[in-house]
């Protein structure tokens, strides 16, 4: 076997050979790819190229644009104005700097694009301190990017039933393989799950292997610079995504006594200080983080029991379907590699514990979020089935490698239908029209940018999302999500559209402006006769603005 450790200086030394340039070509591109389709800039209006960035990004263009606006490093929530942002900043502040310089669409695909190549330089580090075979990490990334079960099977039956040739069929075709939640397939391959929605996601994974890796290096080599190092970075985690901390924290906690019991007794305490400084370092600077950004001073009370993750079948049948060929062979991998590597089998052990725990609680407002751990035990476990696939099947003959191969296009088959349904035009989504961006630049003319809205609460509506102005409550999925209640300003509202106690409420969150389009025309009952009271500011023939701040700012509740 072909294990061992690597040095720091892996870092700044790349050893080329075909298995690394296929890991940066192949998934380097997928990245180029995908980032590309982050944000597709039309005539008619602006396009994401795959389903899970109609939601999200809308949010991630929320708070980019709010940085660009407001000029400030922590403003408030573009979604629920006048409160903290409650959210990690690092990844939309960092675009909102490119686009200063350049535009949106192209800070999004540069900052998409660079850290997708920085996640394949990190990840093959990481695997590298662990199995020194760049044949090892290219299956590793391959069956990590491309992850996905037994979806495909209803490939097979969309082809039968649409009467179409393979190639028409193969270019329109009308699902995800791997995200078919009706069918109870949630385990959704990463790129489309995590790595593109998910921004913050994607600059903290290279973060969270790299404090691992410290903290693996640190302890072996008795190294204090860098546990030291590992407790800055994993300090400012908050900042990043909130989950890659509580995923440190849960390995940390499962991970020390384990090092302490198995450790000699004359290292014993160097081990346990070296914990401690970890531990000190990662809350003195987390902590307060926390406390400046999050509106929630504890989000322990999201914490309930809830077996089974989203599954609403036996628990053994979800994941087996999710996971497709992937669950038996790591349960064969994990018996292998106990057997011929304990050391990397305990190293293993705390990424088991995670995906046992997150099976059985959930620790924020929506359970599919827990999926934010899971993809971590992913990673790790693809590192043990790959390793045993390389071992057992590659370094052996021809008839074993077929068989390896032939395993390993049913692992990630699902998934491969995914992304290539994404080269194609089925998966282009329209998130605002030329309309929307022009009310939103009229906005940005026309209104303080520091003015707090009232809009209707839907996902794309282009006031709170492209003119980084912040509306009283937004799109409530999101809210819910973060943990939120938005129930009384929701409340709220509708008396404001109604005119019901209108000045008070006016005053009470003061508000600058009172929007009526088509959204709102369509979520509210609206007093136009009380609204005409006040100076309105023509945007469009659908789009109007309502000026109501001289009611709380002439201080006498007078407009």
């Amino acid at each position: 076997m072909n294990t061992g450790n690597s040095s720091i200086m892996r870092f700044f030394h790349l050893k080329l050979n075909i298995f690394l340039i296929l890991s940066f070509l192949i998934f380097g591109f997928l990245f180029w790819h995908f980032a590309k389709e982050m944000l597709i800039v039309e005539k008619d209006g602006l396009y994401v190229g795959q389903v899970n960035l109609y939601g999200d990004l809308v949010l991630h263009l929320s708070f980019i644009n709010k940085f660009l606006e407001s000029g400030k490093i922590l403003p408030d929530s573009p979604i629920f104005a006048q409160s903290k942002i409650n959210y990690p900043i690092f990844a939309d502040f960092t675009t909102a700097q490119i686009a200063k310089l350049t535009s949106v669409d192209f800070a999004l695909f540069i900052t998409t694009f660079l850290t997708g190549l920085l996640v394949i330089y990190v990840a093959r580090i990481f695997i590298l301190n662990f199995i020194k075979s760049e044949k090892v990490v290219f299956l590793t990334l391959l069956i990590f990017f491309l992850n996905g079960g037994f979806g495909f099977i209803y490939f097979f039956q969309d082809y039968a039933n649409s009467q179409k040739s393979i190639t028409d069929f193969l270019f329109s075709m009308p699902n995800e393989y791997t995200d078919i939640k009706e069918k109870g397939y949630w385990w959704i391959n990463s790129f489309l799950a995590y790595f593109l929605p998910q921004r913050g996601f994607l600059f903290a994974f290279p973060i969270t292997l790299t404090i691992l890796a410290l903290l693996y290096t640190g302890f072996k080599k008795n190294k204090s610079y860098l546990i030291i190092i590992a407790g800055l970075l994993s300090g400012v985690l908050p900042l990043v995504h909130a989950h890659s901390l509580f995923l440190i924290f849960l390995v940390s906690l499962i991970y020390f006594p384990l090092s302490v019991m198995f450790s000699k007794e004359p290292e014993r305490k160097n081990i346990i200080i070296s914990w401690a400084i970890f531990a000190a370092l990662t809350a003195l600077l987390s902590i307060p983080i926390i406390k400046t950004i999050s509106q929630d001073t504890n989000p322990l009370h999201f914490i309930r029991l809830d077996p089974g993750w989203t599954s609403k079948e036996n628990i053994i049948l979800f994941w087996g379907k999710n996971l497709g060929i992937f669950a038996p062979i790591l349960t064969v991998a994990l018996v292998w590699v106990y057997k011929n590597n304990k050391k990397l089998f305990s190293l293993y052990l705390p990424f088991a514990a995670i995906f046992i725990i997150s099976n059985i609680f959930v620790f924020q407002p929506w359970e599919f979020d827990n999926s934010k751990l899971l993809i971590y035990w992913y990673f790790a476990s693809s590192i043990i089935v790959a390793y045993f696939m390389y071992e057992f099947f590659f370094s052996e003959g021809l008839v074993h490698k077929t068989l390896g191969v032939v395993l390993i296009f049913f692992m990630v088959f699902a998934s491969f239908l995914d992304i290539f349904r994404t080269f194609t035009p089925v998966t282009s989504y329209q998130i605002f029209s030329k309309e929307d961006i022009a009310i939103a630049n009229s906005v940005k003319f026309l209104t303080n940018k520091n003015g707090t809205f009232v809009t209707a609460p839907i996902q794309n509506h282009p006031i709170p999302a492209l003119s980084g102005r912040s509306t009283l409550v937004g799109y409530h999925g999101w809210l819910w999500t973060h943990g939120i209640d938005y129930t009384n300003r929701a409340q709220d509202v509708k008396k404001i559209y109604a005119g019901e106690n209108f000045e008070n409420l006016i005053s009470k969150y003061r508000i600058s402006y009172v929007t009526v389009g088509p959204h709102e025309t369509n979520d509210f009952t609206i007093n136009q006769k009380n609204l005409a009271n006040y100076p309105r500011i023509i945007l469009s023939q659908n789009w109007s603005l309502y000026d109501v701040s001289n009611i709380w700012a002439n201080g006498n509740g007078q407009n």
